[in-house]
């Protein structure tokens, strides 16, 4: 083998390597950009967590016992049946299953003003 031979061929295994090299230095880049996303992504799923922790204790904090809502409930049904039971006779009830309907307004009336009454006693 000749002296120009040798020289090419170490070139060309020079450029070889060279082109490693980059290819390498570039995924390096690549590596280092996806750490710092996942960083980032771990960051904010950090904060989620602490936010949802925070709005967990709030919520048990504010939790209602289901005793405290069975009365809530209980008072409420109580006092739309009598309501009803004021209104309504024998007379008027084929009337009533005939036309029926439901009047949102005045339910929401009847069940802010016994809820408020709850809370008070």
């Amino acid at each position: 083998m000749s002296k120009a031979a040798v020289l090419q061929k170490s070139i060309e295994y020079i450029q070889q390597v060279q082109q490693q090299k980059k290819r390498q230095e570039e995924e390096l880049a690549l590596l280092r950009k996806e750490v710092i996303a996942l960083q980032i992504m771990r960051g904010n799923y950090e904060q989620l967590v602490k936010m949802h922790q925070s709005q967990t204790q709030d919520k048990e904090k504010t939790f209602v016992p289901s005793e405290v809502k069975f009365q809530a409930f209980q008072l409420l049904m109580d006092k739309l049946f009598v309501s009803f039971n004021e209104q309504v006779t024998r007379k008027k009830i084929p009337f009533l299953l005939s036309h029926f309907h439901l009047n949102p307004k005045l339910l929401a009336i009847v069940c802010c003003s016994s809820l408020e009454e709850i809370f008070v006693l």
